[in-house]
């Protein structure tokens, strides 16, 4: 199972990546911000769900990935896999949204969301089985910890990455609030 949920991490994260850092510039080129920034209190409304579309269909293709997964290389739990998977995902998804408004461009919100995915997967090795670690897995057995500790960095972690994964999409949400800056 720890393999597979390295494995899927790699699907996950280009799924998550193309939608949430092109979003915005996307819009921008097509003249769309005009429309959606026109409509009174309704341009938050429709990037969140955009945002939370990205999630709910990511979490349903890797879901279909476990299964696939689980007759072709070994049988694995589907529904705690795609769980924990999606945690680091909505984490970088959300991180990449907050980028794309603060930066206003996908490039250079995509190369900064690449260098952080970067560094960060450069840093598990030292982190290991840290709470800090972003790339974190839960299904990795270690003799040398408890069950219960392991249990409870696995929880810790997941919520630090939910709590800075929410606090990300309200900076994003009052970055759209200037909408000059877009336009």
């Amino acid at each position: 199972a720890a393999t597979v949920y390295g494995i899927l991490m790699l699907p996950g994260l280009l799924l998550i990546f193309y939608p949430c850092v092109y979003g915005i510039q996307l819009d921008a080129d097509a003249g769309m911000l005009e429309t959606l920034f026109g409509i009174p209190n309704y341009r938050y409304k429709i990037y969140l769900i955009r945002l939370m579309l990205t999630f709910v269909l990511t979490a349903v293709l890797l879901a279909v990935f476990s299964v696939i997964s689980n007759f072709l290389i070994a049988p694995i739990p589907i529904i705690p896999m795609v769980f924990h998977l999606m945690f680091p995902l909505v984490f970088l998804g959300s991180i990449a949204f907050l980028l794309a408004t603060l930066t206003h461009s996908g490039h250079a919100a995509g190369t900064i969301v690449i260098g952080l995915g970067f560094a960060s997967w450069l840093s598990s090795g030292f982190l290991g089985e840290s709470r800090w670690n972003l790339f974190h897995n839960p299904f990795q057995e270690n003799s040398g910890i408890n069950a219960l500790a392991q249990a409870d960095v696995t929880f810790s972690n997941r919520i630090i990455l939910l709590v800075i994964a929410v606090l990300a999409v309200l900076w994003a949400m009052l970055n759209l609030q200037r909408r000059e800056k877009f336009l």
